[in-house]
């Protein structure tokens, strides 16, 4: 599987380069594309974001 990461904020896209860096492609040839904006009109874009229609729902802890 090919994943390619485009995200805005730098900390979550190092993070998760880091952790999918044998999956790593670019985005003309990957199968997943993993984004913290909406995608619009893109079927294999995976979205993070707080928001409910997130695929992946990210909290955030205030101590």
């Amino acid at each position: 599987m090919k994943i390619a990461v485009e995200c805005k904020s730098p900390l979550l896209q190092k993070s998760l380069e880091m952790f999918l860096v044998k999956y790593l492609s670019s985005r003309k040839l990957c199968d997943i594309l993993i984004r913290d904006t909406q995608c619009l009109n893109e079927e294999r874009c995976f979205y993070i974001s707080g928001t409910e229609d997130a695929d992946l729902k990210k909290t955030i802890f205030k101590v």
